[in-house]
């Protein structure tokens, strides 16, 4: 059975509009890659280009007709063409840490680049259209043995907002207005004054804000980024792992750690083991759509970074964690320091190199459990190379790394990405392989 492209008249909800407002969050981040190789899939013949042609009139809440603009928040909405599409020599199925390395160095002419081939996805899109959520629906759009008729996998992404971030604020404080006081009175205190800010005076962290916070608000800008520096290590895990790591979390006991916990523990302690000036605290990348009000959806960012700070201990490591990734505050706080860091980029203060020196941050975003990799069709004949899932996310800065956890059937995926020329790319590789590796109680930092 051929299918026969039919003509999309959801393309009307584009038509007659050439730009959006995008928000704040958004406009933070806009310009930092993020590079995706994922597969094998079951792929039906469809071609790439009108896919994202259906994805696109839909019009600007589904995101990828969207051309994200660093210096503004005024941005365009574009038609996609042949320019969308990853040159063919690029993409290399069988290689995916150079193919993760080449989808994120490349400079799409939209926010969108991707190819689809030997039934694996190749997508390199800009983090100002959206998150893990947009990311997802994109990978899924290619994937599946029929068309979509507008793109998108069923269901259809819920997408009644875009400005997701003031909801998840108001909504938090109503529920919680004792515990936001502080947050208020230090974020007033930071806010200061346009004279003192031109004056020079600087605070490390004036409004309390979490340092891994502080980072996704202001440092990891696209002019302390350099794509063509940047390495991604990929590792995947044993099939029997997450029994392996079930098993572990009832010898520590499952009223005392998630498994979520307990792995973004075990990746913490053995980067601690391999790289010594591992910092004190982890970020964990936390997604806020549990604020918005009920029914409320989007595809744009609306996600924190929740600090925990890293023990030995993993019972420990858990209870702080758990705290750490359902505080309340987490909206608020990311608000803060988005405006501390709007009034900056107004000033001019906006930072134009990132620290090559001191303690090496790390993040981690855990799509292990994410409700839209349920559409993703992946082959059930993988072969021996088994489910590849890598996702190279923009690292806060030179001496930083991003982690991305993600899961296909009894398999996980790590992916770290980093500048290889602050940081081991073996040192990565060992700790990925460690975390990875259950065997007897390992010693990390006391």
């Amino acid at each position: 059975m051929t299918w026969i492209p039919q003509l999309n008249t959801t393309g009307l909800a584009r038509r007659g509009r050439r730009h959006i407002r995008a928000s704040l969050v958004d406009w933070r981040f806009a310009g930092l890659p993020v590079g995706v190789v994922a597969g094998p899939f079951d792929v039906w013949p469809g071609t790439a280009l009108d896919i994202l042609n259906r994805m696109a009139d839909l019009g600007p809440d589904y995101r990828v007709c969207v051309k994200p603009d660093t210096e503004r928040r005024r941005w365009q909405i574009l038609t996609p063409d042949a320019s969308w599409m990853l040159p063919e020599g690029l993409c290399v199925p069988n290689d995916v840490e150079v193919s993760l390395a080449r989808c994120f160095a490349h400079r799409p002419v939209g926010a969108v680049a991707v190819r689809v081939s030997d039934r694996f996805v190749f997508l390199r899109f800009d983090h100002g259209l959206g998150d893990a959520f947009v990311m997802m629906e994109i990978l899924a759009a290619f994937t599946g043995n029929q068309p979509h008729p507008d793109g998108f996998g069923e269901p259809r992404p819920t997408v009644d907002t875009r400005h997701p971030v003031p909801e998840a604020i108001v909504r938090s404080i109503v529920g919680n207005p004792g515990q936001h006081m502080r947050v208020v009175r230090n974020g007033l205190q930071a806010l200061r004054s346009r004279q003192a800010i031109r004056s020079g005076e600087q605070s490390n962290n004036p409004a309390g804000i979490d340092s891994a916070q502080e980072k996704v608000a202001s440092e990891a800008t696209p002019s302390s980024l350099d794509p063509g520096a940047v390495q991604s290590v990929v590792v995947r895990s044993a099939g029997d792992f997450l029994e392996d790591l079930k098993e572990l979390r009832g010898q520590i006991g499952r009223d005392r750690i998630t498994i979520a916990a307990l792995l973004a523990h075990r990746i913490t302690d053995a980067f601690a083991v391999e790289i010594p000036r591992l910092a004190d605290t982890v970020g964990v990348v936390v997604d806020l759509r549990r604020c918005l009000p009920p029914g409320r959806g989007t595809l744009s960012n609306v996600n924190a970074v929740a600090a925990v700070p890293f023990t030995a201990d993993p019972a420990t490591f858990g209870t702080a964690y758990t705290a750490a990734v359902n505080a309340p505050t987490l909206p608020a706080r990311l608000g803060m320091a988005l405006a501390r860091a709007r009034l900056h980029a107004r000033l001019g203060k906006v930072a134009t190199t990132a620290a090559t020196v001191g303690p090496v941050g790390l993040s981690i975003s855990d799509l292990t459990r994410h409700p839209t990799a349920a559409k993703l069709a992946w082959t059930s004949q993988p072969g021996d190379g088994g489910h590849t899932f890598g996702i190279a996310l923009p690292p806060g800065g030179p001496n930083s790394i991003a982690v991305a956890v993600t899961q296909v059937g009894a398999e996980m995926n790590l992916t770290a990405t980093f500048y290889s020329n602050c940081v081991e790319s073996d040192a990565v590789r060992r700790a990925l392989q460690s975390a990875l590796t259950i065997t007897t109680q390992r010693t990390g930092r006391t």
